[in-house]
């Protein structure tokens, strides 16, 4: 912000006045603005408000009224000059916030989308109030860590801005170790909110496909499970005698038979019906009903 163009207008104005003190102090801040301060404006407001002061003290005497004038104009040049750049703050600082606010809630319909249970934070590397682009282009994909904002300025050139994403999804957490073989109980697992970085598309997200299928390897608590990591448990056995359904519109047959493999809940296995001794393949339902599908 250059203070000073057009300050020697300015002090020829004062050296009609003839009055030193005013001429005096007018060069002091000349020398000072140019040669100490790093922040000027802060120094042209109390210069301005000095010289405000000043001018009440002479304005009584009518041989000076010409010094209150000039003086008058002095300090209202510098506080206009001060007060200025404090508009355009305000206007970029609109459009930082609504671009802030663009980005919580496309974040927020990303992952809707996506159907998955989020909490996110924003961070900035530049402060977007600041940069009063007239146009941001926003990433197509979000990750937890480092995003980049392409920003267009006033002068048409395109930059980019870094913005930390750190977002976090709601995962069913171990609570005590679990061994292979044992049911997933529901005080086993605890959903907390996890670093996206920790989760993967095998992760299991929700609370309820964990509990009450056996567990496939050893877990520690703070673990995750993965698809791979649980098996449903076995509700029919070898050898066992079943009922066996099949439909076929609004008719329903049942008869007895015999369970020839293992089988957990929505799983195929192969049965043998007691009557024909017939080996047919069925979907099991419960521990004692499968169910033949007709193509």
């Amino acid at each position: 912000m250059k203070l000073c163009s057009n300050l020697p207008v300015k002090l020829h104005v004062l050296s009609c006045t003839k009055n030193k003190l005013i001429l005096t102090l007018a060069r002091f801040w000349e020398f000072l603005r140019c040669r100490f301060f790093k922040k000027p404006v802060l120094v042209a407001k109390w210069v301005g408000y000095i010289l405000f002061i000043f001018s009440f003290g002479f304005s009584t005497n009518n041989q000076d009224s010409s010094l209150y004038t000039s003086s008058q104009v002095f300090a209202q040049l510098l506080l206009a000059r001060v007060e200025e750049p404090q508009q355009e703050e305000r206007v970029s600082t609109s459009k930082g916030r609504q671009y802030s606010f663009d980005l919580a809630d496309r974040l927020t319909h990303y992952f809707k989308q996506q159907e998955k249970n989020i909490t996110f934070s924003i961070e900035y590397s530049q402060d977007l109030e600041t940069l009063n682009a007239s146009k941001i282009e926003y990433p197509a994909t979000y990750v937890s860590g480092v995003n980049y904002l392409k920003l267009l300025d006033k002068e048409g050139f395109y930059k980019k801005t870094v913005v930390i994403l750190t977002i976090k999804e709601s995962v069913p957490v171990v609570q005590k170790k679990i061994n292979p073989g044992e049911i997933v109980a529901t005080e086993d697992v605890l959903c907390e909110w996890l670093d996206l970085k920790k989760v993967n598309d095998f992760t299991i997200l929700e609370k309820k496909e964990v509990v009450g299928n056996v567990c496939k390897y050893v877990k520690k608590k703070g673990d995750v499970f993965s698809k791979g990591d649980i098996k449903k448990p076995l509700v029919i056995t070898s050898q066992q005698l079943c009922y066996i359904t099949v439909k076929s519109g609004l008719v329903t047959i049942t008869s007895k038979g015999i369970a020839l493999k293992n089988g957990a809940i929505g799983s195929r296995i192969t049965v043998q019906n007691h009557n024909s001794n017939k080996i047919i393949e069925a979907i099991v339902i419960d521990s004692m009903n499968v169910e033949v599908q007709l193509e």
